[in-house]
């Protein structure tokens, strides 16, 4: 105000505003516009247009503002309008919450003016939803962050703990080379104390090893399919020790955890049987294959990829075993269905082939693995041809089976067309003594494995009284 009371802007007098351009200027300065009366009844609402709760709240003219209150808001409106009404102004922004059914709630920052002599009051309206939302984040966040900070804690705690009082030497070792942590137990195989151990490079602490080459030497060993050790000697008092490394990440960063040993220590027996019974299937010399029931290959060792001539372990993994024996699936159905029955089968002949061609002979043994949560059957494949080879045979000159003294006992005496009848009736026989043993007396397994009808089978099987002597 001036002097003389006129109302002043820095550049003139205050502007005349036409009462249709009052809207405009309301929309634009405000989110939410009320003129509301002296009984705190809406008298007329201003929201913008293009609001998502232009509808909703356009429908509130002519009705007591306190019914779209919140419980805590109501007194803090009535306040408001008492002060406008008693001083004609409300010195602070108010802050109200608005709510118009279920789970809709409209916070808003109002500032009171008088409007007319009628004692209206214009409330203008800033919408505080989005700084809510802000503000409910932040919390949400500073939570999460305090419970996150109260894990570690616990996490970090039980590490220390296990650390400190596990028996087994245990040192972390980053990409770099450097000890990032040990355990009272590694200082001490080390001859070393913990301050001194962290932080410092890894090679340092053994004799006559380099940083970059030992680290290699540790990530090479730990990426081995079977468990290996690295044998060291410590810088300070030489004592012989075995390194077991192990590779894991960790915040984008790989870490090599050494569990330290002792040369002459001695495993648990679990332990020592578990790590024996691992390099005795990667080093067995003959073929060891590991099948899921149906005859899917899971896992096998080197000696059977020599023995099938197979490259790599990926042409064999997931395929069935049947795909490498002579007869395909009749071998393989065979097999599992003795092994799946007794547990177990002792030998069976066959032949192994690849995609080239190439035959081996060989004979396997099987087990039922069925004492696990996925049973599995296991083949043991030895290679016949090489084991025949170093057998003595027989010279035919000492053979005094009667079979065949009886055939050499038809020459002279019979025709070589009626020699042959008869031999082919022995060989006949001997081959359905044996598909039958074989099949532990399942005709129709070996009917199959003979390439015979069942019905011819069962002929056959009278015609050499095999069926009487099942019988008896």
């Amino acid at each position: 105000m001036n002097s003389s009371g006129t109302a002043k802007w820095t550049d003139g007098t205050v502007p005349i505003i036409e009462p249709e351009f009052l809207t405009s200027l309301f929309a634009a300065t405000s989110d939410l516009a009320f003129v509301v009366s002296d009984k705190g009844v809406i008298a007329s609402v201003l929201v913008e247009q293009q609001s998502k709760d232009h509808a909703r709240v356009s429908q509130w003219s002519g009705r007591p503002m306190r019914d779209f209150l919140t419980t805590e808001s109501i007194p803090k409106f009535q306040d408001a309008i008492a002060s406008m009404i008693s001083s004609g102004a409300v010195k602070k922004l108010v802050e109200l919450n608005h709510k118009d059914g279920d789970g809709w709630q409209y916070p808003v920052r109002y500032s009171f003016h008088r409007v007319g002599r009628g004692g209206s009051t214009l409330m203008l309206g800033t919408d505080l939803r989005i700084v809510a939302e802000t503000q409910e984040q932040l919390v949400q966040a500073q939570i999460a962050l305090e419970r996150g900070y109260e894990e570690r804690r616990e996490h970090d705690a039980r590490y220390r703990v296990l650390m400190a009082n596990t028996r087994d030497a245990f040192v972390f070792v980053s990409s770099d080379g450097r000890i990032r942590d040990a355990n009272p137990a590694a200082a001490r195989l080390l001859d070393s104390d913990m301050d001194q151990l962290i932080g410092a490079p890894v090679a340092k602490e053994f004799k006559h090893r380099r940083k970059g080459e030992f680290v290699d030497t540790l990530l090479n060993t730990a990426m081995l399919d079977f468990e290996s050790d690295v044998a060291v000697q410590t810088a300070k008092s030489g004592r012989e020790l075995k390194i077991s490394p192990s590779v894991f990440r960790a915040a984008g960063e790989r870490f090599i955890i050494c569990r330290l040993t002792p040369a002459g220590a001695t495993r648990h027996s679990g332990e020592r049987l578990s790590s024996d019974l691992d390099a005795l299937f990667h080093k067995a010399t003959d073929g060891i294959v590991i099948c899921d029931t149906s005859g899917i290959v899971l896992e096998v060792n080197e000696a059977f990829l020599d023995l099938a001539d197979v490259p790599s372990i990926s042409e064999v993994k997931s395929h069935s075993l049947g795909e490498f024996l002579q007869r395909g699936q009749i071998d393989l159905s065979v097999m599992l269905e003795n092994t799946l029955r007794s547990g177990h089968m002792r030998i069976y002949a066959t032949r192994l082939v690849n995609e080239f061609g190439s035959r081996a002979g060989v004979e396997i043994s099987s087990v039922y693995l069925n004492d696990r949560e996925h049973p599995a059957v296991g083949f043991v494949i030895r290679d016949a041809d090489r084991a025949n080879a170093f057998r003595k045979s027989p010279s035919v000159e000492n053979q005094s089976e009667p079979q065949n003294h009886n055939v050499v006992e038809l020459v002279g005496s019979a025709t070589l067309k009626e020699i042959v009848a008869e031999t082919s009736d022995v060989i006949e026989k001997m081959c359905i003594e044996t598909a039958v043993e074989l099949t532990r007396n399942n005709r129709a397994a070996a009917a199959e494995m003979l390439g015979v009808s069942r019905q011819s089978l069962y002929v056959k099987l009278r015609k050499y009284g095999l069926t009487k002597r099942d019988e008896d």
